[in-house]
C-alpha cells in the first residue's frame, strides 16, 4: 500500500499493522462488537472524555512496524485508540472517578425525580464550574443530557451573568443567574462541522475545533455568610441542563495491549 492508502485505513487497522498482525485481530473484534442498531449516543464517549481531560491533543505521527512498513497516524487516529482502550479495556472503577449528580436510565424515575435520578443541583453546578475551571483551570466531564441518554463531554469554559435577585424561603439571598456552559462536542449537527470530527491535524485553537454552548437559567441560593447552599433550575432549564459532572482522579494507564500508545502519543501543545 502507498502512504496515501495507509493513511485512509481505520485506527484499528493501523493498530494491527503497526504490530505486524496482518490478520487484523483488533479490527475484527471492533467489527464484531459493532451493531447497526446502536443508538447514536452509544460508543466510547467516556473514554474520549477522560482522555481529553488528561491528555493534550495528539500530533500526527509515523510508526514503523516490525517489517519496516511505515504506518501514518493522524491526530484522530490516536484519539480513537486512546478512547477505545480507556472505554472498552480498562477495568470498571480503575480511574476512581468522582461524581456530582447521578445517572438515571429509568424513565419513571426521571419523571418523578427519584433519589437515584437526581440531576446536579444548580448550586453544585455553579461552585464546580467556578472552582474547577475558574480557579484550578482544570477540565472535568459532563453528561450533558438530563434524560436516559448519556452524552459525556469534556468541559472547558463558562460565563456567569447575574440578572438580579429574588425571594427564597431557603436562603438569605437568592440570585437569578444566566450561565453559558462551554464543552467540546464530538457529534455536531451541521454537515460542515461533522467533517471536522475526524481530522489529521489537531484542531484546538483552529476554525475546525468543535465546541458547543449550553445556556442555563437558575436561582442561586446563598446563606448569611456568603456560602452557596443550593439552587433551582428555571424555565426551559428545568428540562435542559447537565445530568451530572464527573472527573477521573487517577491517571490513565494504557492496558498492556495498548502500551505502544505511550510511544505513539505526542502532545500538540
Amino acid at each position: 500500500m502507498s502512504q496515501a492508502q495507509l493513511s485512509q485505513l481505520s485506527p484499528a487497522e493501523k493498530f494491527d499493522l503497526v504490530r505486524g498482525l496482518y490478520d487484523y485481530p483488533l479490527s475484527t473484534s471492533v467489527a464484531k462488537g459493532s451493531k447497526k442498531s446502536a443508538k447514536d449516543y452509544e460508543g466510547v464517549c467516556d473514554g474520549w472524555t477522560a482522555s481529553a481531560i488528561q491528555f493534550a491533543e495528539p500530533k500526527p505521527v509515523t510508526v514503523t512496524n516490525p517489517d519496516d512498513v511505515v504506518i501514518p497516524f493522524g491526530s484522530s487516529d490516536v484519539k480513537a485508540l486512546m478512547s477505545y482502550d480507556v472505554s472498552i479495556n480498562q477495568p470498571a472503577g480503575i480511574m476512581k472517578s468522582v461524581f456530582a449528580g447521578k445517572y438515571c436510565v429509568n424513565p419513571v424515575g426521571i419523571r418523578l425525580g427519584t433519589a437515584n435520578c437526581t440531576d446536579i443541583n444548580p448550586g453544585a453546578f455553579h461552585v464546580i464550574l467556578a472552582n474547577q475551571i475558574g480557579i484550578k483551570k482544570e477540565s472535568f466531564a459532563v453528561d450533558i443530557d438530563p434524560t436516559r441518554e448519556t452524552w459525556n463531554q469534556p468541559v472547558y469554559g463558562f460565563e456567569f451573568d447575574i440578572k438580579g435577585t429574588t425571594k427564597s424561603e431557603h436562603a438569605a439571598t437568592a440570585y437569578i443567574v444566566h450561565a453559558k456552559f462551554l464543552y467540546a462536542e464530538d457529534d455536531p449537527e451541521g454537515a460542515e462541522e461533522k467533517k471536522n470530527v475526524f481530522t489529521w491535524e489537531p484542531t484546538v485553537g483552529t476554525v475546525k475545533y468543535n465546541g458547543a454552548v449550553l445556556e442555563c437559567d437558575y436561582i442561586l441560593e446563598v446563606d448569611y455568610s456568603g456560602r452557596i447552599t443550593g439552587g433551582e433550575w428555571l424555565g426551559a432549564s428545568k428540562g435542559n441542563h447537565p445530568d451530572l459532572f464527573w472527573m477521573p482522579t487517577k491517571k490513565i494507564q494504557f492496558t498492556e495491549e495498548f502500551k505502544f500508545l505511550d510511544k505513539v502519543y505526542k502532545p500538540f501543545m
